[in-house]
């Protein structure tokens, strides 16, 4: 508990790595896929941003695919270091938030699994990587985004607004027929 509130401390403030967003209208957007492996994700249709594979060899930086997003998680920090994702309409539906948090049972046994109570009491909120808002088309989806993978301690001024602002733009340029490709996570040591 103590390593992780250090954590927390040195992550209060979220990084967008990287957000790449088409500039025109597409054309045909590609649906979400229901069996994925690393090498065909759709998340990753424009890279693996540090190089990731889906083996306990590389505690740090582990490769973890799921149909909702891909990501690499951080064993020694217990967060991950990336959360990617596509976004467009396909995506988008009438799913009600789940508020479902909940450890990531798929990361390998003896590994750090987060649980929701460990933000408790800290002053920093489960803030999503991957956005609820960005899966709703089901309930199934939407649910994906509260493992504990998928969150990272963010200010709740930060997570509120500047965060939750971001998450709003990019949902508005897929409103407006945009595709995007986002890549995000936690900066600090």
């Amino acid at each position: 508990m103590r390593q992780f509130m250090g954590i927390c401390r040195n992550l209060g403030v979220a990084a967008l790595v990287a957000l790449i967003v088409g500039c025109s209208p597409v054309q045909s957007q590609v649906p979400p896929l229901t069996e994925l492996s690393p090498s065909i994700s759709v998340h990753l249709l424009l890279g693996n941003p540090s190089g990731a594979t889906p083996t306990k060899l590389t505690p740090d930086n582990y490769l973890m695919v799921k149909n909702q997003y891909a990501l690499s998680y951080n064993n020694s920090k217990g967060t991950a270091n990336w959360v990617a994702w596509q976004l467009n309409s396909s995506w988008l539906g009438d799913a009600d938030r789940q508020n479902n948090f909940r450890p990531d049972n798929t990361l390998p046994a003896g590994w750090v699994r987060v649980t929701p109570s460990m933000y408790s009491g800290s002053g920093y909120d489960r803030g999503h990587i991957a956005p609820s808002g960005d899966r709703t088309r089901t309930a199934e989806d939407n649910a994906a985004t509260f493992l504990m993978t998928n969150m990272m301690p963010q200010t709740p001024d930060n997570n509120r607004n500047i965060w939750g602002n971001l998450e709003d733009y990019c949902r508005e340029l897929v409103s407006q027929g945009k595709e995007l490709y986002i890549v995000a996570g936690p900066s600090g040591s």
